[in-house]
């Protein structure tokens, strides 16, 4: 495989999984012995079992993914910011009832709450982001469009008039 991927000369991203099976020191290691082997452009480590956004992950969205299989469709760099990491139990209470049954039917999966920036727009952009590393997002709000704070007071599916100051902020 890795005289082909020279041969062909087209980019290849090294996917490791079953991660959550290795101590770091390991991973490291695989990750270097690939790496004399070829020059991958990305290394992202997966686990697919648990389905757990790594750090490698987390870096990995810096670059832009590719988030379609049919055409290329990659993302703009994004960044994830992981403010807890948690179990599923852990945060059913904030999920609609069909998520909350499945997280309460396996609580100890590893979930996490972050603060994910994007700086456009694809359809189910950020589901498939997160999806692309065998992780699934069970609750998503947004909280800016545009750089301007959304008005938390306001009821769902109604609207106000933007400030002066919001409209200046959508103008730059």
């Amino acid at each position: 495989m890795i005289a082909y991927l020279k041969k062909s000369g087209i980019p290849a991203i090294l996917a490791l999984n079953k991660i959550d099976q290795y101590r770091r020191e390991e991973i490291a290691e695989k990750i270097a012995a690939y790496a004399a082997k070829h020059d991958f452009s990305a290394f992202v480590p997966i686990s697919a079992k648990k389905g757990e956004m790594t750090d490698a992950n987390v870096s990995t969205l810096e670059d832009g993914i590719d988030i379609s299989v049919r055409k290329m469709a990659k993302t703009q760099p994004a960044s994830l910011e992981i403010i807890e990491r948690t179990t599923l139990g852990r945060v059913a209470d904030y999920l609609d009832d069909a998520n909350r049954k499945i997280a309460l039917s396996r609580p100890d999966l590893p979930a996490f709450i972050g603060k994910l920036t994007i700086t456009e727009g694809k359809k189910h952009q950020v589901k498939r982001m997160i999806r692309h590393f065998g992780a699934k997002v069970v609750y998503l709000r947004r909280v800016t469009l545009g750089g301007v704070p959304l008005d938390e007071s306001l009821p769902e599916g109604s609207y106000r008039e933007l400030a002066p100051s919001e409209l200046a902020i959508l103008k730059k």
